[in-house]
């Protein structure tokens, strides 16, 4: 690992962490539930535990990976690895998704959402892509399903 990519982890570990922080800060300002046993802190809390977990596994990782003795230097480099950009258009896609969720609805941006990043991670394999359609599909109309006519949740 070189040097940015050292310094992009632990920001990037640094700065889940801290919002990580204010969400469960916000979280407990919540008012307690009345009715419900469970409350509506508790996914937010999961949620903020496991982004938490993974931004410190992160951090980890990236301070293992400088610490490792050097690779020689005929041993190839990951494909694709260390690449920022694929984080940044993903998380376009995540704040185009927010915003497009009210117009478009739930099943046809989440089709969408997960095509779009599907096609991004996929790097050009056609095979991948055409899994990210698969699922696209499946969690779309699945999820659509689960939260509507089981859940009895209202989507937008």
């Amino acid at each position: 690992m070189n040097r940015s990519d050292f310094w992009w982890d632990t920001g990037w570990t640094a700065g889940l962490l801290a919002l990580s922080g204010l969400v469960w800060w916000a979280v407990e300002q919540l008012p307690p539930p009345i009715f419900d046993p469970v409350g509506s802190a508790a996914l937010p809390k999961v949620t903020v535990v496991v982004i938490a977990a993974l931004s410190v596994a992160m951090g980890a990782a990236a301070w293992r990976s400088r610490h490792a003795p050097p690779k020689p230097a005929s041993a190839p480099d990951q494909e694709g690895g260390g690449r920022p950009i694929y984080g940044m258009q993903m998380l376009a896609l995540l704040i185009a998704y927010a915003l497009l969720l009210p117009l478009l609805g739930f099943a046809a941006a989440t089709f969408l959402f997960v095509l779009a990043g599907g096609v991004i991670l996929a790097r050009g394999d056609r095979k991948a892509m055409l899994a990210s359609l698969v699922s696209a599909v499946l969690l779309s109309v699945g999820c659509q399903y689960l939260f509507t006519d089981i859940f009895y949740i209202d989507l937008p």
